[in-house]
């Protein structure tokens, strides 16, 4: 319930009317930092949770980025907390940073059972939870996301990983600082 709760008045936060603070702000730090709340969760369930770089020669890079702090904090431990959640124990779960141009990217890769691909476009809708989910959740965290990326006028794109069980989601289009 205390869960429920949280997730609504975030909502409600990011429905409200309000003058955007953005700053520069380092992806890579928020991730770090939500990848360290998400561990124990992770370790519980015997999930190999990590950081990774689709450039290997990037991982110095802070991938700072315009943003406002929370929000992404709040979008990246929603993901991942799913990522965790739904992913089977020995399972993988990794953050991949990605750099193109002047945008930066973060993908979420778990090894779970991924969505049906008719459920694709409803999983980001308030309240929406898959037919036979055993999980516990109030279907808010993927909407909540959704809107924290449309406020940052960046997409949060879910789609079933290619060759392989699992779902990633894209976090792309943050503006470089």
């Amino acid at each position: 319930m205390i869960h429920l709760v949280h997730q609504l008045l975030i909502l409600a936060r990011e429905d409200a009317p309000r003058a955007d603070q953005f700053e520069v702000v380092s992806l890579r730090g928020l991730a770090e930092r939500a990848v360290a709340d998400a561990s124990f969760l992770a370790e519980a369930r015997k999930i190999d949770l990590g950081l990774d770089f689709a450039d290997p020669s990037m991982t110095d890079d802070p991938y700072d980025i315009h943003a406002e702090a929370a929000g992404i904090e709040v979008l990246l431990n929603n993901v991942i907390d799913n990522a965790i959640r739904y992913t089977p124990e020995h399972g993988k779960v990794d953050v991949i940073f990605a750099r193109t141009g002047t945008e930066v990217s973060v993908t979420v890769v778990d090894s779970g059972p991924g969505i049906c691909e008719h459920e694709l476009d409803r999983v980001c809708d308030r309240f929406y939870r898959s037919a036979g989910t055993k999980e516990q959740g109030s279907g808010l965290g993927l909407a909540i996301a959704a809107r924290i990326a449309d406020r940052h006028n960046a997409t949060l794109c879910l789609k079933n990983n290619k060759h392989r069980p699992g779902l990633s989601v894209a976090l792309t289009g943050l503006r470089s600082a």
